[in-house]
């Protein structure tokens, strides 16, 4: 997945993304893996976790699909979301 360094510029700015945090989702953005993303950076498998963790909680978003249709514009945290019960 290739993006316009402009429109990546702009949209991530509307992220909370820490300085690291913003290389793992600028990779991930790429396609590339937990294990491509940690060899990249020089940090463990569990580290990218982390930083990916964190970026979920900071951005109120419960998937990495969640976020990037976040950084999309295609999805709003404050949007009401429905629960299946299973009834």
């Amino acid at each position: 997945m290739r993006v316009i360094a402009s429109e990546l510029a702009t949209n991530i700015s509307e992220l909370t993304l820490t300085s690291r945090g913003k290389e793992v989702f600028e990779l991930a953005l790429e396609g590339k893996t937990i294990s491509e993303i940690s060899k990249l950076l020089c940090i463990s498998f569990s580290g990218v976790l982390r930083h990916r963790e964190k970026m979920l909680e900071e951005n109120a978003c419960h998937s990495m699909n969640e976020l990037i249709a976040k950084y999309y514009g295609l999805f709003s945290s404050s949007s009401e979301t429905t629960h299946c019960t299973g009834n």
